[in-house]
């Protein structure tokens, strides 16, 4: 059983040139077991936690002209350990740790934003610091449970748009991060952090037009889509993660809209391509346990369509 109790304030402040903001929030996390912990009680007899955690944030943008924003802030998040990363009780070699503690984000992130006449670019790095980040680890009698470590993130995105003739637009991004760990859990000596995707890029070919065929209470739009992820090569082999080849996918997706219906369809994995997004590790609450665990791979072709009515 869990029960989240928490409240929010955010303020913001516009000055000439400069805007900022500062947010607080405070949460208060309960999780009881009411099931027999006989896994887990051999080690700690808690069943109960609560997790009181206060965190917040800081931003500020500055305008050096009309065109370009310079942004930045700092934050502070938490994530609390599920009920099963807690209390599950899969078996004598693997269940959860009643002691978690709930991880703590310390973000900094900065960037740039430009629009002038139909262009819109904004490049951003961050840098994150993860205190007690919550993994697997397998201790020295072989029992699979949950730990907490020291880690960091670091990367950074850029995208950006530019309005074509002819009611076209080009849209594009890309992403980039890294994870490593500054401590270790049992038996796992890789400085790689677990489930990281490798650099991802999009790029898009829209069409949008408020009066097709000369139509005044109409719209038709399209988007072809091209999404391209590199091989994931820098993998964290102790947890299970195993080498992924890179992939490319298209996607194409169309609709019509005349007065109150809209008209949608598309198909995503237009050429079928066999691929797989994510890694997976060793054990998990619904896998168990597993010294080589299935790669799961993502739909193939996938055709869909909806009408929708709005008045």
């Amino acid at each position: 059983r869990s029960l989240n109790l928490g409240g929010y304030l955010q303020a913001e402040k516009q000055f000439e040139r400069v805007t900022v903001g500062a947010g607080i929030r405070v949460d208060s996390l309960t999780q009881e077991a009411h099931e027999n912990l006989q896994f887990t009680k051999t080690v700690t007899s808690t069943n109960r936690k609560t997790d009181t955690l206060v965190g917040g944030q800081l931003s500020l943008k500055y305008y050096p002209t009309d065109q370009i924003t310079l942004f930045g802030g700092v934050g502070r998040s938490y994530r609390t350990p599920t009920g099963a990363e807690r209390y599950i009780q899969g078996s004598s070699t693997f269940y959860g740790n009643p002691n978690l503690k709930p991880t703590a984000n310390t973000e900094f992130d900065a960037g740039i934003k430009f629009e002038q006449q139909g262009w819109k670019i904004q490049a951003k790095g961050f840098f994150s610091e993860l205190t007690d980040y919550i993994y697997q680890q397998v201790n020295s009698s072989g029992v699979q449970s949950y730990t907490n470590i020291d880690a960091y993130l670091w990367g950074g995105d850029i995208k950006g748009s530019v309005a074509l003739p002819l009611d076209f637009s080009l849209d594009a991004g890309l992403a980039y991060q890294q994870g490593r760990k500054r401590t270790h859990p049992a038996n796992n000596a890789s400085d790689n952090l677990g489930q990281i995707a490798p650099l991802k890029t999009r790029m898009a070919l829209n069409y949008n037009s408020a009066k097709p065929f000369g139509q005044s209470d109409a719209g038709l739009f399209g988007t072809f889509e091209w999404v391209h992820s590199n091989a994931a090569t820098e993998i964290d082999q102790y947890a299970g993660e195993q080498r992924i080849s890179s992939w490319d996918v298209f996607n194409l997706r169309a609709g019509y809209r005349f007065r109150f219906c809209t008209l949608n369809v598309g198909v995503d994995n237009l050429f079928d391509k066999t691929y797989t997004s994510a890694n997976s590790y060793e054990w998990d609450v619904v896998g168990g346990t597993g010294a080589n665990p299935a790669i799961v791979n993502e739909p193939g072709r996938f055709v869909y369509g909806s009408l929708g009515f709005k008045w």
